[in-house]
């Protein structure tokens, strides 16, 4: 459901989440960002050692952790984590979740997003972050992209100690 079709009362449960990962000098880093664009709250979460789809997933894991047991609007660039979130999931419990025997990556986040969603309602919406045409929810998305920048930082090599 686009944004301004959200009512008014539900907008303070719409979260826009975005990940990204980089490497940071030889250390791969990760950064989550949730953004509420109803109450401006921003919520962050980082790492390293997981990819960009694994940041992704983990800023709906934050939204909800903050909206569970309750409802959660999701809007999320990433066609992968919508297309898990709204057809997947179910399937993903009931198969152990493994795809043709093979442990799927980021099962932890997975199962802990499965068991919040059994305790509310969750709607899940796709932002198409790459077309042309400009929309409301491409916006509030781009707000979202500009939290997850992971700036440069000096890392200490231990073995110069």
């Amino acid at each position: 459901m686009p944004y301004v079709q959200v009512p008014l009362e539900q907008r303070k449960h719409v979260w826009f989440t975005e990940g990204l990962a980089k490497y940071v000098g030889n250390k791969r880093c990760w950064k989550a960002v949730s953004y509420n664009p109803g109450t401006k709250k921003i919520l962050t979460s980082s790492g390293s050692g997981k990819i960009s789809q694994y940041a992704e997933l983990y800023a709906v894991y934050q939204a909800l952790k903050h909206e569970m047991p309750g409802t959660c609007h999701i809007y999320t660039d990433s066609w992968l984590v919508a297309i898990g979130l709204a057809t997947w999931l179910p399937t993903g419990q009931k198969n152990n979740w493994k795809i043709h025997s093979k442990e799927i990556w980021g099962k932890e986040l997975w199962q802990s997003i499965w068991e919040m969603i059994s305790q509310g309602t969750v709607t899940v919406y796709y932002v198409d972050a790459h077309c042309s045409a400009d929309s409301l929810e491409q916006s509030l998305n781009s707000v979202t992209d500009e939290q997850t920048r992971i700036s440069e930082v000096n890392i200490q090599d231990d073995s110069e100690h």
